[in-house]
Formats: C-alpha cells, structure tokens, sequence
C-alpha cells in the first residue's frame, strides 16, 4: 500500500522531503526517532494506513557494507513497515554530497571532495568516539528498561503476585536490581570500551569520497567546515546549508539532486508501492 503520510524528525526533513517527493506525501515532523514507530503504531491501532517513518541512522546501527543506495527497513510489524531509515548517518549528509554542494554554492567539486577528505581527518577520534557510544547505548538500551511488575506474572489481565508481603517484594526488588545492573556493568567495562573505541578508529581511518558521508555526522561536518564556507564568502554553516536548501527549491534543484543520489530516487518508489 502507498505511503500517503510521512513522519520524519524534524522541520528540515520536512522541508527537504516535501519537495523530494514532490507534495505526493504529506511530510510531518512528529518527534524524536524512538517516538516515530509508536506514532505509526497508534494510526494503526486507529484504523489509519498509508503512514510510516523515516529516521536518521544516527550512530544506532553501522551502515551496510556497501553502498546500497536504498533507504533500509527500520522496523517491522507482523509483515507490515512501520518505517525507514537512511543509508547515510543523517539527512544532513546528502546536502553534503560533492554534486549538489558544487551547484548549489558554486564552489569547485574536487576541491569540495578535498575539503570534506579533511574534515573527515579533523574528526577521526571524535566520530569513532560518538560511534562508540552509540552502540552502547543501543546496546543497553533494553537492558535498562526495568519492568514495574515481575517477569512470572506474563500476560494475565488482572496481574498480582501470589504474594504481596513486604519481604517478598524485597526480593523481587533485589533480583530486578541486581540483573540489570551485572548487564550494565558488563557492558561498561572501561577496557572493553575502549577497544571498542580503538576498533573504530582503525574502521574510520579507511573511509573516503562517498563512505565518508555514510559514517560520519552531517551536522559535524557541516560545523568544522564553517572556516572553508567563510573563505568563500558565506558566513557561517548554517547560511551554507540554508543555501543549499534555497537551491534545492529552485525548479529544477529537486530534481537534479535526485540524479546524484539514487538513494533519493529509490526513496520515491519505495513510497509508492
């Protein structure tokens, strides 16, 4: 079934992809990427179809190993996608690719291409850092999630334990406790951490040209740039990307974008079907 609503992050998703798809979607911005897949699943619930999602990749989950130019199911429900998300770390990597920026600022492409080999450089420990944490923090994430009943009660639709004593509530709270923290512990091991760490310093330094804006974050990018974006007379980076979008916008902006990003162009009809 065609996907008639999209929700998305943020007001700049929204932008974007309302001129990408062309106003045959209508794009929202609704919430953060954990709200997004409880938004689909409550127009569900209401009988409401045609909605879906789309998120950032963020630092959750390594891109693909290679290139796929697809947007990737992000999760599913008995059969049915609740949602997307990208190939790349997040929107603001594809106002990033080496075509667009080209036309849209006017600037050389291989010395853009260059500009963005450095950055990558200037952010080596920084992103193989935040890619660190991020997977912790995936990884936790349901460790940390602490039920307020006992696991034994299941499903039943009056829920009580056998027994409501004090003592016995103890133990459950010692038992909750302690599980859940041994998990933590184990996965915040300093030293396994750090290699963690290591390991993705060694994965990063490898990256270049297009693998680049697949790992690394479109806002840092953006942000260590804003010295080369001042040397070409742009203020700062948030005027750079605003330009970027403004000749996104133009009539024939959308449409050579998705020229360059295939990614853009599957996006469309993946939506469609």
């Amino acid at each position: 079934m065609p996907v008639t609503q999209l929700y998305v992050e943020g007001s700049l998703d929204q932008r974007t992809l309302t001129g990408v798809l062309s106003g045959q979607v209508v794009v929202a911005a609704r919430g953060t990427k954990d709200d997004l897949p409880h938004i689909v699943r409550r127009d569900m619930d209401d009988g409401k179809s045609g909605t879906a999602y789309l998120r950032d990749r963020d630092f959750d989950s390594e891109p693909p190993p290679s290139q796929a130019d697809e947007v990737a199911i992000d999760r599913e429900l008995s059969g049915v996608v609740l949602g997307y998300r990208w190939d790349r770390t997040e929107l603001e990597n594809y106002l990033l690719e080496p075509a667009i920026v080209s036309a849209a600022l006017g600037v050389d492409r291989a010395e853009w291409s260059a500009e963005l080999a450095k950055a990558a450089v200037q952010l080596h420990a920084y992103t193989a850092g935040r890619w660190t944490l991020g997977q912790l923090r995936a990884r936790t994430r349901s460790i940390t999630k602490v039920k307020t009943r006992p696991d034994s009660l299941g499903g039943r639709i009056f829920p009580l334990p056998r027994s409501l004593a004090e003592a016995d509530v103890q133990a459950w709270l010692s038992v909750a406790v302690t599980r859940v923290s041994v998990a933590v512990a184990r996965e915040f091991d300093v030293t396994a951490v750090r290699k963690q760490f290591e390991n993705y310093k060694v994965t990063l330094a490898g990256k270049s040209g297009g693998e680049i804006l697949r790992w690394y974050s479109g806002k840092d990018l953006f942000g260590i740039l804003a010295g080369y974006f001042q040397s070409k007379g742009i203020n700062n980076s948030a005027d750079a990307m605003e330009r970027v979008l403004v000749w996104l916008e133009t009539t024939n902006g959308i449409s050579a974008a998705i020229g360059h990003l295939p990614e853009w162009k599957n996006l469309v009809t993946v939506l469609s079907k």
